[in-house]
């Protein structure tokens, strides 16, 4: 959301010059810094989901942190160059997608896999 409000602050100056970011309270760079310091943080803790999850084997520390990395290049893309594009409702339905996938990425597939039929 804080990248949205950053990427929306032309329109927030015409539309909602009331905000935060457009009235001044916050900085633009602030609001930058704050929000790929948030994107940041949230692959660290999909790495150590991934590692607490998986403490024997490094798999799912990669396979979360991979998710989590690829997540943030559609966050981006969705609040930044194509929110205003015919392919925003694609980008955030893969948002949500690898969201999701992302909360799954700790389970370890092979409980579910039978050893003997």
């Amino acid at each position: 959301m804080v990248l949205n409000d950053y990427f929306d602050f032309e329109k927030d100056l015409v539309e909602r010059p009331e905000r935060p970011i457009p009235s001044g309270q916050i900085s633009r760079k602030a609001t930058f810094n704050f929000g790929f310091a948030l994107l940041v943080g949230g692959v660290a803790c999909a790495a150590i989901a991934g590692l607490l999850a998986q403490a024997s084997s490094g798999l799912a520390v990669s396979r979360s942190t991979g998710i989590a990395l690829i997540l943030v290049i559609f966050v981006v893309l969705y609040d930044g160059p194509a929110k205003s594009t015919w392919l925003a409702p694609f980008i955030m339905g893969t948002c949500r997608f690898f969201n999701l996938l992302l909360g799954a990425s700790t389970i370890d597939s092979s409980q579910f896999i039978p050893t003997e039929f």
